[in-house]
C-alpha cells in the first residue's frame, strides 16, 4: 500500500509549509485542531436586502380605560316654552255641625261660590255613633255628602276642602 499513514511518517515530519491549501477536509481534523483554525472575527458584512413583511399578527387584549376628559362648554339656552295651564289656588275648608237622625241622614257641606270640592271628612261630636257607608262630591263638585246607615240620633262635623280652579 503506498498511502502515507501516521505510521509511515516521523513525529513533525509534515508541517504547515508541506501541506497544499485545500487537500485536507475539514471532516479529517481532530476537534481540537478545527478548533485551533479559529482566527479572528473578520469584520461585518453589508446588510442584506430587507426581507418580504411578514403576516398580520393577532389583535392584542383590550388596553385600560383613558382617563375621563374635561367638561364640555355650557351650551346655549332653550327657547322660552309655552304658557303653562291655569293652576289651583284659594284652598279653603268649610265645616258645618249637623244632626243625623233617621229624618237627616244624607247631610252635605258646600264650597263657597266659584270654587270646587276636592275631598272631605266627618268627625262624631256627641250622641250615638253613626255609621257612615258613603263619603262623596256633589252638585258637579261644589260641595261634599256623606250617607249614614244609623238612624240613632247624633251630631257630627263634616268638612269640606275647596279649590278656584282656573
Amino acid at each position: 500500500n503506498s498511502a502515507v499513514t501516521a505510521a509511515k511518517l516521523k513525529n513533525g515530519a509534515v508541517t504547515n509549509a508541506k501541506i497544499k491549501n485545500g487537500t485536507i477536509a475539514l471532516s479529517k481534523l481532530a476537534p481540537s485542531a478545527v478548533a485551533a483554525l479559529q482566527g479572528a472575527q473578520g469584520p461585518a458584512g453589508v446588510a442584506g436586502p430587507a426581507g418580504p413583511a411578514g403576516a398580520q399578527g393577532e389583535a392584542g387584549p383590550q388596553g385600560a380605560a383613558g382617563p375621563a376628559g374635561p367638561a364640555g362648554a355650557q351650551g346655549e339656552a332653550g327657547p322660552q316654552g309655552a304658557a303653562g295651564a291655569a293652576g289651583v289656588s284659594g284652598l279653603e275648608y268649610i265645616s258645618a255641625d249637623v244632626n243625623v237622625s233617621s229624618s237627616n241622614q244624607y247631610p252635605k257641606v258646600y264650597c263657597s261660590p266659584g270654587k270646587f270640592a276636592i275631598g272631605g271628612a266627618w268627625a262624631h261630636n256627641t250622641g250615638g255613633t253613626p255609621t257612615p257607608y258613603a263619603s262623596y262630591p256633589v252638585a258637579e263638585n261644589t260641595g261634599w255628602g256623606l250617607s249614614f246607615a244609623s238612624s240613632a240620633s247624633s251630631n257630627v262635623r263634616i268638612t269640606v276642602i275647596c279649590i278656584a280652579a282656573g
